[in-house]
């Protein structure tokens, strides 16, 4: 519901449809209106990718991030880094990562998160506003809703090639994120290259 006051509506999702909204409302809508973070803007350099990104958002309020960095720890043999965001409460869990593997590298809200993600050869990653980001820096993602607001851009985002939906975290079989992640570790040499959305 709009609030009656409104005379315009941004909406930079690629699912956004103009025609959803009232006739009486001047709407920009679509992925031409999508803002990125200033460092977002740099020309991407190329470079060794060899770690597993892994973000779940700003907070992490269903309790998934050692969940997941378990599951990878016995999947993959490349270091993991592990991005717990300013939301992020359960500081115990962040120490104990630090102090437990060496693989497994803790950022904690860190200041430039491109530099993180130019490093890796796929990432895990919730269904939120990160897909852009990892999109258009061309890292294969799979791809998790956390929360029920989330499963629309993950599904939109499945019809690119390198964004792997697995659906909602409540309905994923860890046999079926292994699987993934098992697919991606077969892929490392081979970069999956999606057509750029944001330069049409």
């Amino acid at each position: 519901q709009i609030p009656n006051n409104i005379t315009g509506v941004i909406n930079p999702n690629i699912y956004a449809d103009e025609s959803k909204y009232p006739k009486n409302l001047k709407v920009w809508a679509g992925k031409k209106y999508i803002i990125f973070r200033e460092e977002f803007n740099k020309k991407t350099k190329l470079q060794k990718r060899e770690n597993v990104f892994l973000c779940v958002g700003g907070s992490d309020p269903v309790n998934q991030i050692s969940k997941l960095t378990n599951i990878l720890l016995k999947n993959t043999l490349s270091k993991i880094d592990v991005i717990y965001g300013p939301g992020h409460k359960n500081l115990n869990d962040l120490k104990k990562w630090k102090k437990k593997k060496s693989r497994v590298i803790v950022h904690h809200n860190p200041q430039s998160i491109r530099k993180i993600m130019l490093k890796a050869k796929y990432a895990i990653s919730s269904a939120g506003s990160i897909l852009y980001e990892l999109l258009k820096l061309s890292v294969p993602t799979i791809c998790i809703s956390l929360a029920h607001n989330q499963k629309i851009l993950g599904k939109s985002m499945s019809q690119f090639n390198s964004i792997n939906y697995l659906g909602f975290y409540k309905n994923i079989k860890k046999s079926s994120l292994i699987k993934a992640i098992k697919t991606n570790e077969k892929k490392v040499e081979t970069r999956i290259k999606d057509k750029n959305i944001f330069l049409n």
